[in-house]
Formats: C-alpha cells, structure tokens, sequence
C-alpha cells in the first residue's frame, strides 16, 4: 500500500505558533468546515502533488483504500 504525505494549508493571525496551530485544528476538525482541499505526494512516487478537492468528488464511506 503506497504512503502519502498529506498537508493542508491556510493562514492564520496568531499570537504565538501554537495558537495557529490550535486554531487550525479546531478549523479542519468542524462538522461543517471548508478546509477540503488538500495537497497530497506519494512518497515513493515522482515527488509530484496533486491537489485533492473532496468536495469535487462523491462521499466514499467504509473504503479499506484497496
């Protein structure tokens, strides 16, 4: 099974990095969040990223990633 890194970004006013990365978190983790597009390179692959919008693409649920 390939690895993959995964990364999302956005840009946060902060008083510290640790209070960006709270808010981040408590931002990707909303029922109801906008943060669906997501960066993602195969480890092993050609380096290359793919941009990932899950709002583009049909709810998979129970998926094993077979």
């Amino acid at each position: 099974m390939p690895s993959y890194l995964v990364t999302w970004e956005i840009d946060i006013d902060a008083e510290t990095a640790h209070d960006a990365a709270r808010q981040a978190h408590e931002i990707v983790r909303r029922p109801d969040t906008s943060a669906n597009v997501y960066k993602v390179i195969e480890h092993d692959g050609n380096g290359e990223a793919v941009t990932v919008d899950l709002e583009d693409e049909p709810a998979i649920h129970g998926t094993t990633g077979d």
